[in-house]
């Protein structure tokens, strides 16, 4: 195939692998069609173990220099020379089967596994080099396989029909068949004592599987909801003619050869719960001839009868666990509704018996006698087998050692329901990747997996969305609906509950999708020998983790019915899974649990993976990349829920604005601090001298001055003047250590120290120090250069993980940003009385002062030990009679939502808020979640809440601020999955003084907006809500907020 290739390399890796004691590499041509051929000697005549040596070479070589086929030799031909004979080889070497080429099998044991092949599939010829699952296998056909070859004396299991690639492959696994083990003999799975307990009329009794007896757990602790119930509505055609006679008769012998279709459940009598199978039981059809009516009628009667039939609940005690009515639609066509437990029946037993039923009709018409079918093996085989698989210290250690470094994908409960509510019902979403069937299936045959794997493939990606970002963990788990039935003969024919979903997954995919495919289906074929371990079992080996299957797949691949036409057009079902995904070949259906999984969400993900699908086919040997948004979810992600509104902000800045509220109303009252008042026209006159003898010191635009006062005017006027005088103010709290406001002194390059006489020393400080509380001459108007929007305003310290606070930088352009916004959000009013309630160390502080002075309001300001959350804080809110104010959650917890009814705007911020708090406070009152950090200014995101809202997104972006949740890659995430929250627009700041790389690493270059802009990194996870409101879910890292104040662990 244009690869030049040496057979000495091949035949030098072979030899270095276990079981090869000496080889010879060949190319032989079939026609046009030259493939490789590694002839084998094995030690101690050893059987050739093909699949095992295909593995091993993979690891070390591409994959056209794998052979095509390996024989097995007992001594390699030499030519007189004592060389190997390759002419010798390469004639009697066999050729694999390829397009238009048949290679026949060789030797009686090739020979009978193909008569089995044959009769399974249904080929009139079966070479040697054919695969299983491309002549049309599955597997059910695998189990059947499995079961006829040991009846032929040829002993193979369906995982080794997974894991071989051609019927040669195959023929080199097998071994001489072991008798199967007799069938369970019937009452022998009881205890003694409920064995002589039972009453007559029972053919056989025995335990619930663990499957069973949880389905029937949600059954009736919830029946309004019904769980398990199910209702399919088919439409079936009978070209034949319509018997209701010879259709009763087909469903009695389909009763009679199935014992699960005669079994009741007794929950409550025996030492553990059981189901008794009947002798006899009776189902009889419900028969409707709804013919000559309108169309419209018929459906309406159908859509009616279906939905009664959903609220008929089945009483457990009474076989058979399953209704079937027929309404007849015209002469030769007819909707049969078939209502069954799912205890009884999964989807394969399902739709077989419906075949079952239809063959069976179709017989009866035609030849008058309605023939019985083959006889089956008991449900009771599965039931033993399940028994032995809990006991299996080999299983057991399977499932601890494999989930170890994995974790399973969980949901949050996004909605809390009522205990006695309607729950909503299950959101489906159906799409078809018909159009790329062809490519998947070509995909799975180079690959060789099969097709189910490719599937499965793509979903586990998907999921890959909703991982813990655990780093610990190298991969992540979801569930796979895994079928356990017996490997007998006959296995194919039973009816009943086959099915365990197990946690399933692969460590995370390093290299390209064929890469990621091959770990899949090797993860598959590991798994499938311990595949019977229940659920239950395997999650009590990880008690710690919630849920090991929020996230389930099932592949759906039942046989076509080749005489019958019929389709699932109505199907009524409530699944368990917060997320369940049916694949078939050509499409897939994705179900959701609304109260874990928002609809939105369920069509994005819809998408995503059908884009998985896409670049899967597309690129086999492309590195495989994180799951993303695509088409119009991304566009809307990117343009709408990111952005802001944009609106031009006034070019005033903040001193600017009180000083025009100074000149106009010079009276008003601006700071009120324990009865003491402070007008406007004072405030900016001691603002404005303040400013005057910064200038003098050589303040100006960048210029740093600290500012460390207790809280009250003085802290105002201090923040107010080094603004007017163009220069940034740096709050240093007198709480904090010395070593700490020094280091920050130090950091910031500070030029000048405003303080109070109380407070001198303080702060360890060599330059010019200005006491706020001192007697100051009357200064002259000190010429100086004023800031613009890109000029400094002042600089905040936050908690360091290096053990070390850093300084941000904040430009005025944000300050002002962020005081419109507020405008936009709460419209204040000079009547508003604001609480300065936050520490002047912590940026909260500054929104206190724009919502209040910038707006011509009061600010309210009180000693901390005034602000102590309980009842010092409820007194200074009732005595000031405070009527905007921004708390942290925990505050108002200890406060009573009644106690304040001046209180008209509350915000809280700082820490996530309960929907219970959120509930509480935002009766009577405007109530906001707001969002931010210290790196954008303050806040850039909020929401305005109502009662009953559930738990409080932290909202939109406010003007001219953008929003994102994405991934590591910087991909913005689909509805309802979990990712890193970044803010960008005017709100962002300078970056970290004097930290180049730790500025590098937060505020990342803006893949979304223009030349030169930023995002901020915050490490918040967050979600969007289907709304486009974002939902903040919790940190990346071991920053934490406590009261409020933002702490990283690293630097305690």
């Amino acid at each position: 195939r244009g690869y030049r290739i040496e057979p000495g390399e091949i035949e030098t890796a072979l030899r270095a692998l276990p079981g090869v004691a000496d080889v010879a590499v060949v190319a032989r041509r079939d026609g046009e069609t030259a493939r490789l051929v590694a002839h084998v000697v094995t030690p101690e005549a050893r059987p050739l173990d093909a699949p095992a040596l295909r593995e091993g070479l993979r690891l070390t070589l591409p994959d056209y220099m794998v052979p095509a086929l390996f024989v097995r030799h007992e001594r390699l031909p030499l030519t007189a020379n004592g060389k190997v004979d390759r002419a010798a080889l390469t004639a009697v070497a066999p050729a694999a089967a390829g397009p238009g080429t048949h290679v026949p099998p060789e030797g009686p044991l090739e020979q009978a596994l193909a008569g089995v092949w044959s009769q399974v599939l249904g080929a009139e010829h079966v070479g040697r080099g054919d695969n299983f699952f491309d002549l049309g296998g599955d597997s059910i056909l695998a189990l059947r396989l499995v079961g006829l070859g040991r009846l032929a004396g040829l002993g193979f299991s369906v995982a080794d029909v997974f894991r071989t690639r051609t019927l040669a492959d195959l023929a080199g696994l097998v071994t001489e068949a072991v008798d199967a083990p007799a069938p369970v003999a019937p009452f022998s799975q009881l205890e003694s004592a409920d064995a002589g307990r039972l009453p007559d009329g029972l053919e056989d009794a025995y335990p619930l599987t663990m499957l069973q007896a949880g389905m029937l757990h949600e059954m009736l602790a919830d029946p309004r909801r019904g769980a398990y119930h199910n209702v399919t509505d088919l439409k079936i055609s009978t070209p034949e003619g319509f018997d209701r006679h010879a259709f009763q008769a087909a469903v009695d012998a389909v009763v009679a050869g199935h014992p699960i279709l005669r079994s009741s459940v007794d929950l409550v009598t025996y030492r553990e719960p059981l189901q008794l199978v009947h002798r006899a039981a009776r189902l009889r059809v419900g028969y409707t001839d709804l013919r000559g009516l309108p169309r419209d009628e018929q459906r309406a009667r159908l859509r009616e009868f279906v939905d009664e039939e959903f609220e008929k609940r089945f009483d457990l005690a009474a076989a058979p666990l399953v209704r079937i009515h027929l309404h007849h639609i015209t002469d030769h066509d007819l909707r049969l509704v078939l209502t069954d437990c799912h205890v009884v029946l999964d989807g394969w037993s399902l739709t077989s018996l419906v075949a079952d039923l239809l063959a069976l009709h179709r017989e009866a018409v035609a030849h008058g006698t309605t023939p019985r079918p083959p006889q089956a093996p008991a449900f009771a085989e599965y039931v033993a087998l399940e028994r032995a698989a809990l006991d299996s210290e080999e299983s057991l250690t399977y499932w601890r050692d494999s989930l170890a470094d994995l974790r399973p994908v969980t949901f949050r409960r996004r909605v809390q329901g009522d205990a006695g509510a309607d729950r909503p019902p299950v959101h489906e979403v159906r799409r078809s990747y018909a159009h790329l069937a062809e490519r998947i299936g070509k995909l799975a045959k180079e690959a060789g997996v099969p097709r189910r794997t490719v599937l499965l493939t793509a979903f586990h990606h998907t999921m890959s969305l909703f991982a813990d970002r655990d780093e610990s963990a190298l991969g992540h788990s979801i569930g796979l609906v895994t079928n356990g039935r017996p490997e007998v003969p006959g296995a194919d024919r039973m009816r009943g509950l086959f099915l365990n979903t197990v946690p399933f997954g692969v460590t995370r995919p390093r290299g390209s999708w064929r890469a990621y495919l091959r770990d899949v289906f090797e993860a598959e074929q590991e798994m499938l020998p311990h595949r019977r371990v229940p659920l239950v079992r395997i999650a009590q080996l990880r008690p710690t983790e919630p849920s090991l299957t929020d996230t389930v797949f099932n592949y759906v691949n039942f046989h076509r019915l080749s005489h019958d036409s019929w389709d699932d057009s109505l199907e009524i079902a409530r699944t368990m899974f917060p997320l369940l995904v049916n694949a078939s070949v050509n499409a897939f259906t994705l179900d959701v649990d609304p109260e874990f999984v928002a609809p939105a969400t369920a069509e994005q993900l819809a998408d995503v993976y059908c884009a998985q699908l896409e670049a899967m086919v597309a690129g086999p040997d492309a590195r495989v990349t994180r799951p993303a948004l695509t088409g119009a979810a991304r566009a809307t992600a990117l343009d709408v829920w990111a952005r802001g509104p944009e609106i031009p902000s006034s070019p005033l800045m903040l001193h600017e604005h009180i000083a025009g509220h100074a000149a106009r109303t010079p009276d008003a009252i601006a700071v009120e601090h324990r009865g003491h008042k402070l007008s406007y026209g004072e405030l900016q006159e001691q603002a404005e001298q303040l400013a005057r003898r910064l200038r003098n010191l050589g303040v100006g635009p960048e210029t740093v001055v600290g500012i460390c006062v207790e809280r009250g005017p003085d802290l105002v006027r201090a923040a107010v003047g080094v603004l007017r005088s163009g220069g940034a103010f740096l709050p240093l709290d007198p709480q904090h250590p010395t070593e700490r406001l020094k280091f920050m002194a130090d950091d910031s390059g500070m030029r000048v120290l405003l303080t109070q006489r109380a407070l001198d020393g303080t702060v360890p400080f060599d330059g010019p120090v200005l006491h706020l509380d001192a007697p100051a001459a009357h200064v002259e108007p000190v010429p100086g250069r004023e800031p613009d929007a890109d000029t400094l305003a002042y600089i905040i310290y936050t908690s360091g993980s290096t053990g070390t606070p850093k300084g941000v930088a904040l430009p005025h352009r944000g300050l002002s940003n962020m005081l419109e916004g507020q405008r936009d959000l709460v419209r204040p009013t000079p009547e508003d009385r604001v609480l300065q309630f936050a520490s002047f160390g912590f940026d909260a502080s500054i929104l206190e002062l724009t919502w209040s002075l910038a707006n011509g309001g009061r600010l309210v300001t009180a000693p901390k030990e005034d602000l102590r959350p309980g009842p010092d804080l409820a007194r200074t809110l009732r005595t000031a009679r405070v009527t905007c104010a921004m708390l942290p959650p925990s505050a108002l917890a200890v406060l009573g939502e009644d106690d304040f009814p001046e209180l008209r705007v509350l915000q809280v911020a700082g820490e996530s808020c309960p929907a219970e708090l959120a509930d509480a406070w935002s009766r009577g009152r405007r109530f906001h979640n707001v969002y931010g950090l210290t790196e954008t200014s303050v806040w850039s995101v909020a929401a305005e809440l109502s009662p009953g809202q559930g738990q409080p997104p932290i909202g939109t972006p406010i003007r001219n601020t953008r929003v994102h949740v994405l991934d590591d890659d910087l991909q913005p995430v689909p509805a309802g999955v979990p990712g890193e929250i970044y803010l960008g627009g005017q709100a962002v700041g300078r970056g970290y003084l004097g930290r180049p790389g730790l500025t590098a690493a937060t505020y990342v270059p803006d893949p979304y907006g223009l030349p030169g802009d930023r995002l901020c990194r915050t490490g918040d996870l967050g979600t969007h809500r289907p709304d486009g409101s974002v939902e903040w879910l919790g940190r990346r890292d071991s920053q934490v907020k406590l009261r409020g104040f933002r702490i990283e662990l690293g630097e305690i």
